[in-house]
């Protein structure tokens, strides 16, 4: 019989409870907005990491601000760091950092735990050329490498360069996408772009799209990409998913509708029509997309999960939740509507989202973003939680926030810590007002139970659910350019150090409620902490990855959810990863939920294990 590997990445040293916290970052200079983040593995300590651009004090230059932080959004161990970064051409770099000003930033962790890929727009200091900048960050802050690459259309000037994501691939971890847009000078109209490289930063190939051929008068912005697991015959590759919005600005009211490109990975090529998805009357915009294990969208695992945001529903702006299988057709199409306790006004985005397997083997999403017209003030983080089929669950409206500014703009999980250690992560920003502000913006992270309880200024009510209509045309009349950019040197390097303020935290929280679930890949541009999860009945093997700080001695037990012992075995581990097979050829273990425990002088963690 087939074997089927569990693949348990376990982090050895961590046995205090975590907090659950809202905690502040930055530099005291105005403008620091974070533009992502994501829980963080590498260097062998669970934590978070958090991005976006800075203020410095050097007039007119944004640079790369980055959080690492431990699990409890402090800064404990080797492996984090608060660290403002500059960008400056290596052919001439001058005594202090200048020249070059960076934004849109974006990142992903590698997957291999070699640290954390960045990328994101630079701009020539006192001149307008703009191009995207790459660079890799180790597990303990120092720059490995970067490179920068500029766009080459024959002649077509473009005054702005939007990085809108960064994702790793799936069928060769170390190479990277980015897409964003371009403008083109003169019309103020945009094309999409995506290029493909290595870890080192060499570019693989890099193409532009426009939707219609047509970009006079229509404008193409990306905002998400992912690669998809699955393997197509049809065209030998991988599919890379685009998402985002497409303008007719040949119509009277130049409405967005959401896009859904594919390309070949191999090559960047266009494997079919784009598809579009709202009404000609409305607002529809795909932000974030992730591929989706849930068999409800797709029968095989295969299908995509996206949110964004959609006035289809004539009361302002929903967040928006559209699942697609495979081929592109739609699963479900649901909005949702802030539910203040004066009403349900003002506009709610969506700008990310999560798939989570919880304790009744059971998919569920967490869509992050903000409301304009919170409960707590002015702009407030708001999460809405859904069941595996996109209804929003009782009391699953979370909001966090203050009386100012506060939006949402990444969200991530951490399974598999215990009971009152694991939850949702939110990235955002706030202008967080005094005693607590940093000055300006300041990057926040957020750390709640799975029920959306955190340490302080939280709120839960039942979200407004409303049927969306949008309709799905397929239609490909644009163009494609390959081979649009070239890559040249450049230097990204560490300046100086940042600041921090903790708001609020606790360890425990008496309303908070966590299921111990398996961890699945949070964004589609990692791998899971635990995988394959669910586990095919009748596997003959289990392999547990453990990471140890040095030697240990530690047991593995499994167990069903009554205490059952199915398999016992007693390992010793050295310094680094240690692979240890636990048979299952005897176990004889049905359809159902069991408990993976781990224990030993310096770790006692149970990961869950779904066998259907």
């Amino acid at each position: 019989m087939k074997k089927i590997y569990l693949l348990a990445l376990v982090l050895i040293g961590f046995n205090a409870k975590a907090q659950y916290f809202q905690h502040l970052y930055g530099s005291g200079n105005t403008w620091e907005m974070l533009t992502d983040g994501n829980n963080a593995y590498s260097g062998g300590n669970a934590g978070h990491f958090l991005i976006g651009p800075g203020g410095s004090s050097f007039p007119g230059d944004f640079t790369i601000n980055v959080q690492r932080t431990d699990m409890d959004g402090l800064f404990s161990n080797p492996q984090t760091f608060n660290y403002q970064y500059y960008l400056t051409d290596i052919t001439n770099p001058p005594a202090m950092p200048a020249f070059f000003s960076a934004d849109h930033i974006r990142t992903v962790e590698f997957s291999n735990g070699n640290g954390y890929a960045v990328a994101g727009s630079y701009l020539s200091g006192g001149a307008t050329t703009m191009g995207i900048f790459y660079t890799h960050i180790n597990p303990t802050g120092n720059v490995v490498t970067s490179a920068g690459y500029f766009q080459n259309l024959w002649g077509v000037t473009h005054t702005n360069v939007s990085v809108q994501e960064i994702v790793e691939s799936v069928s060769n971890p170390g190479d990277l996408y980015i897409t964003g847009y371009l403008t083109v000078a003169g019309t103020g109209n945009n094309r999409v772009f995506v290029i493909k490289i290595d870890q080192n930063g060499t570019l693989l190939w890099g193409a532009t799209y426009d939707m219609t051929n047509n970009y006079n008068t229509d404008s193409d912005m990306s905002h998400d990409i992912v690669e998809s697991s699955n393997y197509n015959s049809t065209c030998s590759c991988h599919e890379v998913m685009v998402v985002g919005e497409h303008i007719d600005k040949t119509t009277a009211a130049s409405l967005p509708d959401a896009f859904f490109l594919r390309l070949n990975s191999n090559t960047g090529v266009p494997t079919q029509q784009v598809d579009f998805y709202g009404t000609a009357g409305s607002r529809d915009v795909f932000t974030s997309i992730i591929q989706a294990d849930n068999t409800n969208i797709d029968a095989n695992g295969n299908g995509f999960a996206i949110a964004g945001f959609s006035d289809i529903n004539g009361s302002g702006i929903d967040a928006w939740f559209m699942a697609l299988d495979y081929s592109g057709a739609i699963v479900w199409d649901e909005l949702y509507d802030y539910n203040h306790p004066a009403g349900n006004v003002g506009n709610d985005y969506a700008m990310d989202l999560i798939e989570r397997m919880n304790s009744s083997s059971n998919y569920e999403y967490y869509l992050a973003g903000y409301t304009d017209q919170g409960f707590f003030g002015f702009d407030d983080m708001l999460v809405i939680k859904t069941d595996d089929n996109g209804n929003a669950v009782t009391g699953g409206q979370f909001t966090y926030g203050e009386v100012d500014l506060d939006r949402a703009m990444r969200i991530d999980q951490l399974n598999g810590y215990g009971t009152d250690n694991d939850g949702i992560a939110i990235y955002g920003y706030t202008s967080y007002i005094s005693p607590y502000s940093l000055g300006g913006f300041d990057h926040m992270l957020v750390k709640a139970y799975f029920n959306g309880v955190s340490a302080c200024q939280y709120d839960m009510r039942d979200a407004v659910q409303i049927s969306g209509s949008a309709t799905r045309t397929t239609a490909w009349t644009g163009e494609y350019w390959p081979n649009s950019f070239y890559d040249f040197p450049f230097l990204v390097d560490y300046y100086q150090n940042l600041q921090d303020n903790q708001i609020c935290y606790t360890t425990q929280n008496a309303d908070g409620s966590n299921a111990r679930v398996a961890p699945v890949a949070p964004k589609g541009d990692k791998e899971a902490v635990v995988s394959p999860n669910p586990m095919a009945q009748g596997s003959q093997l289990a392999l547990v990855e453990v990471e140890s700080n040095g030697p240990a001695t530690v047991q593995v037990e499994v167990f069903d959810m009554l205490g059952k012992q199915y398999a016992v075995g007693n390992y010793t581990l050295t310094k680094g990863k240690n692979h240890l097979p636990v048979d299952l050829s005897t176990a004889n273990m049905s359809a159902g939920m069991y408990t993976v425990k781990i224990t030993g002088t310096t770790i006692n963690q149970n990961i869950l294990l779904v066998v259907k």
